[in-house]
This record gives structure tokens, C-alpha cells and sequence, in this order.
């Protein structure tokens, strides 16, 4: 009777602990909420606000390969080690699935279906007072925001140039909407379809973004900054001078000075800094695995 008795105290306290410590380690992320329980509130919001910048600083997107991209492509630099997935982007002799090219295709995805999702419960959210509506605003405009920026990337890497088809060739998979996987699996639209959607994007979030600076998050002048960049690019001119000009004169950023230039980049969000993403040694997300090897 008394081994039963102990061996019933025995599981009881294996079960108090193990749920207590269950408990313990539940702890609730900073970027990231659990589908079934998001944008119950606008601090869930602000948690998948900075989930969208989340994949986008990592190495195979803005964390080192978009730019490596351009300018292995480009002949700018080459490869030290010749058995890596760089050799095949260097000689543009690499395939739609090789690891090296389709790992940033598959990051900009998984940050597109961030914004999908955050735009789709976050219109559902009620709010009353008037600051949480501006609040609320401001957020679903870095979604839209982040996601004209990720198009207009596919865009630009998987795609011609606009400016030698007028937008004919193939761009990005177009998906706007929250979707499972096999739902995902669409054709891929033009780049002047690609470049619509951006613009669009771009237009619905300009009058929902704060005009304040916004550290490391898209605010008014970087998704109008970004416009002017698209419009650049689609070769429309007038509307790309038309809203630069707007970031020059009525934006709180100025150029650096020649003598506060080598100081700059220690601070963060100074001056003529417009949109930069936060990375940190201790995450890791910004290593850059090695690139400065390339240069």
C-alpha cells in the first residue's frame, strides 16, 4: 500500500512539474503570434509588424545575397571558392530551383504571406479610440508597404527589366490573399502585372503611414521614396521626379555633412537615413556568412 501510495505522489508531482515548467517556458515572442490567437489586440499588431521585417534581414534576402545577386550578375565581383552555388550565379550558369538563387524567392514568399495574413486580421480589428485608429492605420500601411517592396524585389531579380518588354516577360507569382500551399501554386504573372501590383500597394499605404521618422519600419517617406524608385524604373519619369522631389523637400531627413559622415554609421536612424532593418550580434541574422570575402 505504501509503494502505491508513493508511486500516485510520484506521477502527481511529475505532472505539477512538468506543467509548471510548461508554463515557464510559454514565453511570448516580440515578432511573431500564433495564428489562432492573432490581432486580438493592437500590441499582437505591433508583434506581426515587426515579424514582417523579420525574414527580410536575414542572409539569403537584405542580410547579404539580393545585393550579392546584383553584383555577381553583374561582374562586379567573383567567387574566391570555386565550389560554391556562387560559381553558377557568377557564370550565370545556375537553374530556376538552385539552392543559392531559390532560397531569397522562397524568404520573399514567406514574408509576403507575413503580410497577407497581417493585413487580413488586422482589418478585423475593431479599435475605438482615435490614436489606436491612427495607430492601427499606420500598421496595415508597413504591410502594404513591405509587401510593394518585396514584389517590386522579385521583380527585379527574377524578372527583365521593364523597360525592354514594357513589362511582357514573367514576373512574380501574384498572391494577396492568406492561402495554404496548394493554393499557392499559381502561374506566374508579367512584370508589368508585378509592377501594378506595387503601385497599388504603394498607393493604399502612402495615407495610412505616420509621416514621423520610424526607425527600422516603413513610415510615409520611405514608401514614397520607394514609389519614386518603382516610377524609376518603369521609366515614368515626371511621376518618379514628382515624388522624389516630395522626399527632398518635406521630409525631416537631410544629407550628412562631409564631417559628420565618418561618424554616421555608428548611430542608428540619423539624418539621411530613410529605412534601415535592426539586426543584432546576438540574433545572428546578421551574419554575413562570409560575403566580405567577395569584395
Amino acid at each position: 500500500m505504501k509503494r502505491y501510495i508513493l508511486s500516485i505522489l510520484l506521477l502527481t508531482g511529475l505532472i505539477f512539474l512538468f506543467s509548471s515548467c510548461e508554463g515557464f517556458l510559454d514565453t511570448k515572442p516580440t515578432d511573431e503570434v500564433v495564428a489562432e490567437t492573432a490581432m486580438q489586440t493592437l500590441y499582437d499588431a505591433n508583434v506581426a509588424v515587426n515579424g514582417l521585417y523579420k525574414d527580410m534581414k536575414y542572409q539569403d534576402y537584405y542580410g547579404g545575397t539580393i545585393q550579392l545577386l546584383g553584383d555577381q550578375r553583374g561582374d562586379n565581383i567573383q567567387p574566391r571558392v570555386m565550389s560554391t552555388g556562387w560559381v553558377q550565379i557568377y557564370t550565370l550558369g545556375y537553374e530556376s530551383e538552385s539552392s543559392t538563387y531559390f532560397s531569397t524567392w522562397g524568404r520573399c514568399y514567406e514574408t509576403i504571406m507575413r503580410c497577407n495574413t497581417l493585413i487580413a486580421n488586422l482589418t478585423k480589428l475593431e479599435v475605438v479610440s482615435a490614436s489606436d485608429v491612427v495607430k492601427k492605420n499606420d500598421y496595415l500601411g508597413q504591410a502594404y508597404a513591405v509587401r510593394a517592396l518585396v514584389y517590386f524585389d522579385l521583380a527585379r531579380l527574377y524578372g527583365y527589366p521593364y523597360l525592354k518588354d514594357n513589362g511582357a516577360s514573367l514576373g512574380a507569382v501574384l498572391i494577396t490573399e492568406v492561402t495554404s500551399p496548394s493554393g499557392s501554386k499559381l502561374p506566374r504573372s508579367t512584370v508589368a502585372q508585378t509592377y501594378a501590383l506595387v503601385i497599388e500597394d504603394l498607393n493604399t499605404a502612402l495615407p495610412l503611414l505616420s509621416k514621423a521618422k520610424n526607425t527600422g519600419h516603413f513610415n510615409y517617406w520611405a514608401a514614397k521614396l520607394l514609389q519614386a524608385r518603382v516610377y524609376l524604373y518603369k521609366g515614368e519619369w515626371n511621376n518618379a521626379y514628382a515624388a522624389a522631389t516630395e522626399v527632398i523637400n518635406g521630409s525631416p531627413y537631410v544629407l550628412a555633412t562631409r564631417d559628420q559622415y565618418i561618424n554616421y554609421w555608428k548611430e542608428e536612424g540619423t539624418l539621411e537615413t530613410i529605412l534601415e532593418f535592426f539586426v543584432s550580434a546576438q540574433s545572428g541574422i546578421d551574419d554575413d556568412g562570409g560575403y566580405v570575402s567577395y569584395w
